[in-house]
């Protein structure tokens, strides 16, 4: 009986293993099919020493060439509408209702439908299917993303983490149509429609009636059309829409989620400030070097410090983004600023003779747009991607990728408006023949027309004629010990020794959140899930050998000015850590044990703190630390992904330091909401 009892369970798992397998290859052919139709993803990769049309086959395959290219159909499908008319005036002391409207997983969501093989497995669009090359993970479902998935994420890597992945090609022509589709959709339902990208736009409904049910409405009409879901945030603003599209995302929601300011105001301070809208790497870096990670710590600076620090405008923009409110105008129909094209992957020359050739099909792609949009320019940027000397050829992505490079741009103005192919070449061609740079070093080239509409305006405005243009300065070296731009706020003279350390054993978790119940808002300060990342296999932490230096101990300071010691010499010791060159292996494995050492004395100290009549409490600004660390080690990770690929010891580096966070967190008990929150 026993025997039986024992056969039972594992003949039902092996059937449905068989029945998943079965899956797994109707899924892979359904793959396999779809990349058939396509050449430019069969066969050999040709670079543009080999292939006469590679302009016109890269840019026929390139992704970042599909979403820009879409604002000329966007333009259009706008051209064809009335103008929208005024948007309504709202009653006194009422708010005006946006709607922000997003696809989910656009790329992933479009490859599924119609194709039921595909349902409930993991997958992915990408422009490989080789677990072996260095193909980006462009859009991922999200039972892929519960397996550690990301967008940005290398292929080869996505399948370590999910070995079951499907990966679809790029549909462009499926992507534009869905695309038109759903704008169609919300322009019925408002004509006060502001795009942002091709699968993101925001509705003024103010005063059309209760907002959720247009939402809802407006949901089940663009699945109706387009066969693809959407989730829709509502605010009184813009940027408070924006948020609450967040917890009506599949993973957290159920589609439809709406933030009043009072609502919003805990999720603002306790955001990060790199998902503030309009805070690119540098601004990020400047804030960073002020220990301002999250909105709360925003909130804290001076004025006068962060204007110093950022410039006046940028602290007018978000002060105003702290308060939930647009520092943008409503712009429905922005004009266009700028046409261009640009390729740097697979770019190889021989000679001059082309390279030269190769500026003027980029010439004649950009003057094509130009008269697309019956648009004329009077200005034109020339940008080169040039290796840089002594670079390991394992910083390239791939055979063919740029690898490392330096940039170099030179604008000239035009003497007329013009949209003219022949005219354009012969302009770039002029301004990289004045450059001088070596077509062997060449390794990516761009165009950008600018001063669009054809007025005649002066030549001297906006550059140098083409025949002026300097030539380029030497080639630069590579040298790894170098600080991207990025960090160079960070690298602070007398940077204090790290204590010393042994080695100890821990663990960490990694397993998904679960989803939130329909429309559900978090508490004043959100649990953070536990981390998607992978543990690492660098060597484990240690506890310091003695406490933590006094000026941290003392407890005269209140948990808020102890928080802003406590961070700024992490964020010191985190630079030495990661960033500074060491001597051995053995000397930055000994770093870096110990900073996540001293990360994990720290929150613990921090949380432990008495607190302090008109501070923060303990625990908020134990978790406030938590998140000053957590934007340090995804700074490195992306700045890793970008220079060195995810398998280079930065990156392993900093996904330990995202463990080591969560880590930290579950010691101290700061995972969920609890006191202090």
């Amino acid at each position: 009986m026993a025997g039986e009892g024992g056969e039972a369970p594992t003949s039902e798992a092996s059937a449905s293993a068989e029945e998943h397998q079965k899956r797994l290859q109707a899924a892979r052919r359904v793959a396999a099919e779809a990349r058939r139709g396509r050449p430019q993803l069969n066969g050999a990769q040709r670079s543009s020493k080999d292939n006469e049309n590679f302009v016109s086959d890269f840019l026929a395959a390139s992704r970042l060439h599909f979403i820009g290219s879409w604002k000329e159909r966007y333009y259009a499908l706008l051209d064809a509408l009335p103008p929208p008319p005024p948007l309504p005036p709202v009653q006194p002391g009422e708010s005006r209702t946006f709607l922000h409207i997003d696809m989910d997983c656009f790329f992933a969501s479009v490859a599924a439908r119609g194709r039921p093989e595909l349902s409930g497995l993991p997958l992915a669009v990408s422009w490989s299917d080789s677990s072996h090359g260095s193909s980006e993970i462009a859009s991922a479902n999200y039972c892929a993303r519960r397996a550690g998935v990301r967008n940005g994420m290398w292929l080869r890597r996505a399948r370590e983490l999910c070995p079951d992945l499907i990966s679809m090609p790029y549909e462009f022509d499926a992507y534009a149509a869905a695309a038109e589709a759903m704008y169609k959709a919300v322009l019925d339902a408002t004509p006060h429609v502001m795009g942002v990208s091709i699968d993101e736009c925001y509705a003024d409904v103010s005063g059309m009636g209760d907002p959720t049910a247009i939402a809802s409405q407006l949901r089940a009409c663009i699945f109706e059309r387009t066969g693809c879901y959407a989730s829709i945030g509502i605010g009184p603003s813009r940027l408070l829409a924006r948020l609450a599209t967040r917890l009506a995302k599949p993973d957290r929601g159920a589609g439809v989620a709406s933030l009043t300011a009072q609502q919003a105001a805990p999720l603002l301070r306790d955001a990060e400030l790199a998902s503030f809208p309009g805070v690119g790497p540098a601004l990020r870096a400047k804030l960073l070097a002020l220990g301002a990670a999250t909105g709360a710590d925003l909130a804290a600076l001076p004025p006068p410090r962060l204007a110093a620090a950022v410039g006046a405008a940028s602290a007018r923009r978000l002060s105003l983004l702290l308060a939930g409110r647009d520092a943008t105008a409503w712009a429905p129909r922005p004009p266009r600023l700028s046409v261009g094209a640009q390729a740097s992957w697979g770019v190889r020359f021989a000679s001059d003779a082309q390279a030269a050739a190769f500026a003027a099909r980029l010439a004649h792609e950009v003057a094509a747009k130009l008269r697309g949009a019956r648009l004329t320019c009077l200005s034109l940027t020339l940008k080169l991607w040039r290796a840089l000397g002594g670079a390991p050829a394992a910083l390239s992505k791939g055979s063919l990728g740029h690898g490392a490079c330096e940039t170099l741009c030179r604008t000239a103005s035009l003497r007329a408006p013009t949209a003219s192919g022949a005219a354009l070449a012969a302009e770039l061609q002029a301004m990289l023949a004045a450059l001088r740079v070596p077509p062997a070093e060449l390794r990516g080239m761009g165009v950008s027309a600018a001063r669009l509409g054809g007025e005649a305006r002066a030549a001297r405005r906006g550059g140098t004629p083409a025949a002026r243009v300097a030539r380029a300065p030497p080639r630069g070296e590579y040298s790894p010990s170098k600080l991207p731009r990025a960090w160079q706020p960070f690298a602070a003279p007398g940077r204090p020794p790290l204590p010393a350390a042994a080695p100890h054993a821990h663990a960490s978790s990694c397993s998904p959140s679960p989803p939130a119940s329909p429309r559900q808002l978090p508490s004043p300060s959100p649990p953070r899930p536990p981390s998607p990342h992978t543990p690492s296999p660098l060597p484990p932490p240690s506890p310091p050998a003695s406490p933590l230096p006094s000026p941290f101990a003392s407890p005269a300071l209140s948990p808020a000015a102890l928080l802003e010691e406590l961070a700024d010499s992490l964020r010191l010791h985190f630079i030495e850590a990661l960033l500074s060159p060491a001597a051995t292996a053995a000397e930055a494995d000994g770093r870096f044990s110990s900073l996540r050492a001293l990360l994990r004395e720290s929150v613990a100290l921090l949380a432990a703190a008495p607190p302090a009549a008109g501070s923060l409490a303990p625990r908020r600004a134990a978790r406030a630390l938590l998140l000053r660390a957590r934007a340090l080690g995804v700074s490195t990770l992306n700045l890793a992904a970008a220079r060195v690929g995810e398998g280079g010891a930065l990156a392993l580096r900093s996904v330990a330091w995202l463990g080591a966070c969560d880590e930290a967190a579950a010691a101290c008990g700061l995972e969920g909401g609890g006191e202090g929150s």
